[in-house]
């Protein structure tokens, strides 16, 4: 039986995923000085798409594992290298 509130609940997600996206975006244009915040803002919304499709990919190659090891790598190694370089340890 189809339920109404799984759509709903796919709608809630997709607006939150996009007003994450809004929210980070705003963001990195706030903190770019100077001509270069459209190129910025331009490679960071490539790096996007990249990393979209390098899922996809991951997931046509080695399915849902792949992509867990994938997003358990990143949840790891993603907050050590975007620590201030004067805060490493």
């Amino acid at each position: 039986m189809r339920h109404p509130a799984a759509l709903a609940g796919i709608a809630l997600f997709y607006g939150l995923y996009r007003m994450v996206l809004v929210v980070v975006d705003a963001r990195l244009q706030a903190r770019i000085r100077g001509s270069a915040r459209a190129t910025v803002t331009s490679v960071a919304g490539l790096g996007l798409e990249l990393a979209g499709l390098a899922v996809f990919g991951l997931w046509a190659a080695g399915g849902a594992l792949l992509v867990a090891a994938l997003w358990a790598v990143a949840a790891v190694a993603l907050p050590a290298a975007l620590r201030p370089a004067g805060t490493r340890p």
